[in-house]
């Protein structure tokens, strides 16, 4: 589900997943390896405040986990990860028209990745990370299967 966080009018996704299924943990890998957590203008094509990357976090258990992915991938790449680390308060859900857009716009969305270079950007940072990315790709499959037994 996509919408808005009332933190500074942050875009996001609203994961909503089982916890006996899919762990936070697990989450957070594949949130990593889909976002540019070092560009402090946004993500991708998609520039300004709104668009820059966020982990948010309900409890302390979680917030201790992006924390130290912050400190592995600052170390690892030898950069400053500028990703927000928020605690998640309300989510308000975005119109119609942005949701499932990738569905419903399949085809300009294929042309905006592409013409973005989102996967050749995400490849250079994370292509060491194979095993991380299968697991994701397994992840992503979970989570397509819950969310259509939730609808």
């Amino acid at each position: 589900m996509y919408g808005r966080i009332i933190w500074k009018t942050q875009r996001c996704w609203r994961s909503i997943y089982d916890k006996n299924k899919v762990s936070y943990e697990d989450l957070l890998k594949n949130f990593w390896i889909n976002i540019d957590p070092f560009d402090a203008y946004g993500q991708f094509c998609d520039k300004g405040y709104s668009y820059r990357s966020v982990a948010f976090y309900e409890n302390d258990k979680q917030k201790n986990l992006i924390e130290r992915d912050v400190k592995k991938f600052e170390k690892k790449f030898k950069k400053k990860v500028v990703t927000y680390i928020k605690k998640f308060e309300v989510f308000y859900k975005a119109e119609d028209k942005h949701q499932d857009y990738y569905q419903e716009y399949f085809e300009n969305y294929l042309r905006y990745k592409k013409a973005c270079k989102r996967e050749k950007i995400l490849s250079n940072i994370w292509g060491s990370w194979k095993v991380i990315i299968r697991k994701a790709q397994v992840l992503r499959c979970y989570l397509k299967l819950f969310q259509q037994q939730i609808h």
